[in-house]
């Protein structure tokens, strides 16, 4: 079944309504981030920028982390505004699937970074796990290299066409 496909609006969304209750959480898991001293989540998704020099880092987080957080909030919308409709069949625009694929991306950190799967050593633990959290990353880093070709075919499109109208105007 493809989940994903390009259709005119941008890109197509069905999924089943298993995966919709599964993914329905995802905006929860992602508002808990940094609600706990030392979230893991937290430090992943708000790395220090420069290990060396805490004082740089701590700057830097002042002056960008409002602005990643409203981001990241509006990405949640627009994730959820869609989410109820994707098990019947709907369309989004390129920005809303660029969107979704930074909510996929930022919950599967989250849970890795959660679980201590972050590490090299932890990829033969996902490949061999029946942990319910592994299966999730697994899920979401599914959905994001499906949604991600589509992404990526729509642009070798469009890169095409504007060859091919250079080429006719040449």
């Amino acid at each position: 079944m493809r989940r994903f496909a390009s259709d005119s609006a941008g890109v197509a969304i069905r999924l089943t309504p298993a995966e919709v209750a599964i993914l329905s959480r995802l905006p929860s898991l992602l508002g808990s981030v940094g609600t706990t001293p030392d979230d893991p989540g937290a430090r992943r998704l708000h790395p220090e920028a420069y290990p060396e020099d805490l004082d740089a880092s701590r700057e830097l987080a002042r002056l960008t982390s409002d602005d990643l957080d409203d981001a990241r909030r509006a990405d949640l919308e627009r994730f959820g505004a869609l989410l109820p409709e994707a098990a019947t069949g709907t369309s989004m625009t390129a920005d809303d699937a660029v969107a979704w694929m930074r909510v996929l991306g930022d919950a599967r950190l989250v849970v890795a970074a959660r679980r201590g799967l972050l590490d090299p050593g932890a990829a033969e633990e996902l490949r061999s796990s029946r942990d319910p959290d592994v299966t999730l990353i697994a899920l979401l880093g599914m959905l994001q290299g499906e949604l991600s070709e589509v992404l990526l075919d729509q642009m070798d499109e469009r890169l095409d066409g504007q060859m091919d109208d250079q080429l006719d105007d040449s």
